[in-house]
């Protein structure tokens, strides 16, 4: 007897997806790339102009860091268009999902290198200070503004973008919204560094550079965060084990499919699961019925996971079940040579 499925809705990451629903998804991708596009464009000239007149170090590496996420939004951009392209394509039977996460890897790779050279060139400054006494400029309040208007606005555009990559399961966009914290954080940073630098006269302006290596830091750690999660979709790792007893559930609704095992499940891109299992189900069945059972287990998985979920299905007889001679003669080490019985490892 067919067993039944609670009626509770899934968590979004296994909610099955229509065609329809990702075309919208890819719609609100693209829009809340073009606002996050606008503010990113709009803040690194009124940044390094404001940092430049306003003798603020830690300014201007906040604009360096803005600059940078007009970068991540071409980079976004090309590779969120590159990933909604449709399945059917000769080189690319799996989608193009992976490219999404290859556009992350890339925005992280560039946050830790600018990370690293900010905190360096801060450094720097403290050298010169030790070593030979010299003091920063002290910064203007137009430094002071400026850095408050941008925590403002990229709170506002943190919050927005976050929303939007957890509705849309977007890699790339959530990519976005981690950078749009670390400018958060790091606009903070230099808002207390001018501060300090203003409030407290002469060796006071060194909260500058000390709030420029802060703000290098943020990114490294912003970068790290985008990073990991990047790296381990593209180097195939499984997906969580809730995801895995998901599967298996699924797979004991369908009548006739028993013991499902050997389930290798990875994301291929942001939206699409891939899932490979063995299921077992009574060896006396025709191939046209074991055939059906495999296609209903297909169907149930698609419909639960996703219209574009990837599955391939093996069927095995249930135990016991022996090798036939002529397999045994065949294949001597793919079972017990004296019993037929199929190794452990090929169970």
């Amino acid at each position: 007897m067919r067993k039944e499925r609670e009626v509770t809705a899934p968590p979004a990451h296994e909610r099955a997806l229509t065609e329809q629903e990702i075309k919208a998804n890819d719609r609100a991708k693209k829009r809340a790339y073009a606002f996050s596009s606008m503010v990113n464009f709009l803040l690194p000239p009124i940044k390094l102009f404001a940092g430049i007149t306003g003798h603020s170090a830690a300014l201007i590496a906040d604009a360096i860091n803005s600059l940078l996420d007009i970068c991540a939004n071409i980079i976004t951009y090309i590779f969120l268009h590159i990933s909604a392209k449709p399945k059917e394509d000769d080189e690319h039977i799996y989608g193009h999902g992976k490219y999404e996460i290859v556009g992350s890897l890339l925005i992280a790779l560039s946050m830790l290198v600018t990370g690293v050279l900010i905190v360096f060139g801060s450094c720097r400054t403290f050298y010169d200070y030790f070593r030979e006494g010299v003091l920063p400029k002290s910064p203007e309040i137009i430094a002071l503004w400026v850095a408050i208007t941008t925590v403002v606005l990229k709170l506002l555009t943190y919050f927005y973008t976050e929303q939007k990559a957890r509705e849309t399961r977007s890699d790339a966009l959530h990519a976005q919204a981690m950078d749009h914290i670390s400018d958060v954080f790091s606009a903070s940073a230099v808002v207390i560094g001018v501060l300090g630098a203003r409030l407290i006269p002469g060796e006071g302006t060194l909260f500058e550079p000390l709030a420029a290596i802060i703000v290098g830091g943020l990114i490294i750690r912003s970068g790290l965060g985008v990073y990991r999660p990047a790296i381990l979709k593209l180097t195939d790792s499984t997906v969580d084990p809730e995801t895995v007893e998901e599967i298996r559930s699924v797979v004991e609704t369908v009548p006739g499919a028993s013991s499902p095992h050997h389930i290798m499940a990875r994301m291929i891109g942001s939206e699409t699961l891939s899932i490979e299992l063995d299921i077992r189900a009574n060896g006396l069945l025709t191939l046209y019925e074991a055939h059906d059972i495999a296609s209903e287990t297909e169907q149930e998985l698609l419909d639960h996971f996703g219209a574009r979920t990837h599955v391939v299905v093996h069927m095995e007889p249930s135990h016991p079940y022996r090798h036939t001679r002529d397999f045994m003669r065949r294949r001597p080490d793919l079972c017990d040579p004296d019993s037929g019985e199929p190794l452990p490892d090929r169970e």
